[in-house]
């Protein structure tokens, strides 16, 4: 029985350091502090170059496959257009109505 308990005791001893460790407010030095924004603001920047390189991608893929519509057939970048002039602003509402609903949802 006594080293069941004194096993439980150290167990014990154990949980209320780690919970200490756990309560203590580490207060972080400039040191830390400025490493810490250094790191964040070089992977905020390497994002922001992913993005920035797919959205030239998707530009030029976009452009690209416009002139070559235009240039090869005229009549199918006439339908494109039409149908983009008719479904966005459909869609546009569908997003809006969507967008409320989520809202009253949420209140």
């Amino acid at each position: 029985m006594k080293k069941e308990e004194q096993s439980q005791l150290e167990k014990l001893k154990l949980d209320w350091k780690q919970l200490d460790e756990l309560a203590e407010n580490h207060v972080l030095t400039r040191l830390e502090m400025k490493e810490q924004l250094k790191i964040y603001q070089e992977k905020r920047k390497k994002a922001f170059l992913k993005e920035l390189i797919l959205f030239f991608v998707t530009a030029v893929f976009i452009i690209s496959f416009i002139i070559i519509s235009l240039v090869q057939a005229p009549i199918l970048f006439l339908v494109i257009e039409i149908s983009a002039i008719v479904i966005g602003p459909i869609v546009y509402f569908v997003l809006i109505n969507r967008k409320k609903k989520e809202r009253e949802a949420h209140l």
